[in-house]
């Protein structure tokens, strides 16, 4: 055969087709490796990647694997989804094509807890067992909440904007990557947002094993008046610090309750050493 000749196609060769120069990652992220099932998926806040969970998923006593939630459009290469529901159906196929069934072990910071809340339901009522549903400082718009609560919050807001402004902040300058980056950051944070505001949690037949911070001046005062029309069984903790400081400065503390959680869920002992 001529050198400049090409050689023949075999069918199903797709090595002369054109490529495709970016791919979307992965629904899922491994957080944390564990030899033990079933898996832990965890889910991040209101325009964060899965990433933000890692040193959470680090100081978590458990053998399972911690699988984050990315969402969609984090990458900058699709479209983000911009309703609870959209990201429940997205997230829910890749969780059962990893674990096609129960029990579940779910966990959701903020923003998040409203997607793995959504999810929880949906496999719940398609017959799976939910063996724990965490939620962590996780709440719906506060123009949901009831008034007393939302006036509460509001004036908490005012106090703590006010305080921002008086601060001030420095923002750096980016390279043109980091730029891209946190443009799909923006745009990933308008769509939740838009999904929060519009979110109308149905009635959950289950429990919630909820982690208030300490330091509430995003949320409202009583969690469970809050959530108490939505849920079968409602349970609460509080960890020390605020609604950042829980998963940053306060992550051993609430990776030790959420350790516990899964102890209990699964019925096992939490490990002494890694």
């Amino acid at each position: 055969m001529n050198s400049q000749e090409s050689a023949p196609r075999v069918p199903g060769d797709t090595s002369e087709l054109p490529q495709r120069k970016e791919q979307a990652a992965a629904p899922l992220v491994l957080l944390q490796d564990g030899p033990e099932n079933p898996p832990i998926f965890m889910a991040p806040g209101i325009g964060d990647s899965a990433m933000n969970l890692l040193c959470l998923a680090h100081h978590m006593q458990v053998r399972h694997p911690i699988y984050g939630l990315e969402p969609r459009g984090m990458d900058g290469v699709e479209e983000p989804l911009d309703s609870v529901e959209a990201m429940a159906e997205f997230h829910g196929e890749a969780i059962r094509h990893l674990q096609p069934h129960g029990p579940y072990l779910l966990v959701g910071y903020s923003f998040g807890g409203l997607v793995t809340l959504e999810i929880a339901r949906r496999l719940s009522a398609s017959g799976e067992k939910i063996a724990l549903l965490a939620m962590l400082d996780s709440h719906v718009d506060r123009h949901q909440l009831p008034l007393g609560q939302h006036a509460g919050l509001i004036l908490r807001l005012a106090k703590t904007r006010a305080a921002a402004l008086v601060r001030g902040r420095n923002v750096p300058s980016r390279g043109h990557a980091e730029g891209i980056i946190r443009r799909a950051q923006e745009r990933v944070h308008a769509c939740e947002n838009r999904a929060l505001r519009n979110y109308r949690p149905s009635f959950y037949r289950g429990k919630i094993q909820f982690v208030s911070a300490a330091i509430n001046a995003f949320s409202p005062g009583d969690p469970g008046a809050a959530w108490a029309h939505c849920v079968s069984e409602f349970e609460l903790e509080t960890v020390p610090g605020d609604h950042l400081g829980m998963i940053t400065t306060q992550a051993e503390t609430l990776a030790s309750m959420l350790s516990r959680y899964v102890s209990q869920a699964i019925g096992e002992k939490i490990p002494r050493t890694r």
